[in-house]
C-alpha cells in the first residue's frame, strides 16, 4: 500500500519517494535500471516529435560534425585512452562464449542467439570501423560500394585455376 508522498515507478512498479525538487514530474525511482528506462523513454519522446525526427540527418548535420571534428582532432584518440577498459563487443562475444561452453548445457547457443539479435548493429559498427568514420553518409557509401563489389563477384563466371 502506498504511503502519502510516494509514487509508483513506471519501470519497476515499486513505490518510491520522489526527490523534493522534482516531485511534480519524477516518474521513475533512482535504481540504475529505472534510470536507464527513464532515459530511453525520454529519448523516444524527443525523437517522436516531428521537429526532431531528422535532427541528426542531412547534409547540414554532416557539415556540422565535420567542422566539429576539424576543431577537435584529438577527441577520438583521447576517448580511446579513456575507454580502453570497456570493450562491450568483446565482452559480449568472446569471453561469454568461451566461458559458457559446456557440453551438457546449451547456454553457449543462447549467447550466440543473443549476439545474432544485434547483427544489424554489429554490421553497422563493422562498416564504421572499416571506413574509419561514424558519419552515416560515409558508412552508406561504403556499404553501397561493398554491395556493388559483391554483385560484380557473383556475376563473373568462375574460372578454373
Amino acid at each position: 500500500m502506498a504511503q502519502k508522498g510516494t509514487r509508483k515507478c513506471l519501470s519497476c512498479h515499486q513505490f518510491f519517494k520522489p526527490d523534493y525538487r522534482n516531485r511534480r514530474h519524477q516518474r521513475y525511482c533512482s535504481k540504475n535500471e529505472c534510470r536507464k528506462a527513464s532515459k530511453s523513454a525520454s529519448q523516444a519522446r524527443w525523437l517522436n516529435k516531428p521537429e526532431n525526427c531528422d535532427y541528426f540527418r542531412g547534409a547540414e548535420q554532416v557539415a556540422r560534425v565535420q567542422f566539429w571534428r576539424v576543431k577537435n582532432p584529438n577527441y577520438r584518440s583521447n576517448q580511446s585512452k579513456l575507454s580502453h577498459k570497456r570493450s562491450p563487443l568483446q565482452d559480449g562475444c568472446c569471453s561469454q562464449c568461451h566461458d559458457l561452453v559446456d557440453k551438457n548445457d546449451d547456454s553457449a547457443a543462447r549467447v550466440l542467439q543473443d549476439l545474432l539479435k544485434h547483427q544489424d548493429t554489429i554490421f553497422i559498427g563493422f562498416l564504421a570501423n572499416l571506413c574509419g568514420s561514424t558519419l552515416q553518409e560515409e558508412i552508406a557509401d561504403l556499404g553501397r560500394k561493398l554491395i556493388r563489389s559483391g554483385l560484380d563477384v557473383l556475376r563473373t563466371p568462375s574460372q578454373p585455376p
